[in-house]
């Protein structure tokens, strides 16, 4: 799914990741972070930024994600408030097709998850 969302909403989806009995980290590309585990759930996340620049919250981003995350699952409500989504292949045609396209596959670059 390709839906919008505000710079806002894409922080209040990070912060999630530690709302319920386990903490649910989402596997990101195209961005990075940094969060600070000793501030208190829901004020977590202290920095998003896109090819290194700071995120606004009032910008809008078009962000990609599964249909399953799109619509609230795995405890991720904050997807539902995106507009404008447009559905795509189904999750396992496009990862098949991607690993028959892109064989042998590389690391992704790292630091994009960090915590001070």
């Amino acid at each position: 799914m390709k839906l919008d969302m505000t710079g806002a909403q894409i922080v209040q989806v990070l912060e999630q990741q530690w709302i319920g009995p386990s903490i649910r980290m989402l596997q990101i590309a195209g961005f990075d972070y940094t969060w600070d585990p000793a501030r208190p759930i829901g004020s977590r996340i202290v920095e998003v930024r896109l090819g290194g620049t700071p995120i606004s919250p009032t910008t809008t981003y078009a962000v990609t994600c599964n249909n399953f995350l799109a619509t609230g699952g795995d405890s991720f409500p904050a997807f539902t408030v995106g507009t404008n989504q447009v559905g795509g292949p189904v999750d396992l045609d496009a990862l098949i097709e991607y690993v028959e396209a892109h064989t042998p596959i590389g690391l992704p670059p790292g630091n994009r998850i960090r915590n001070p």
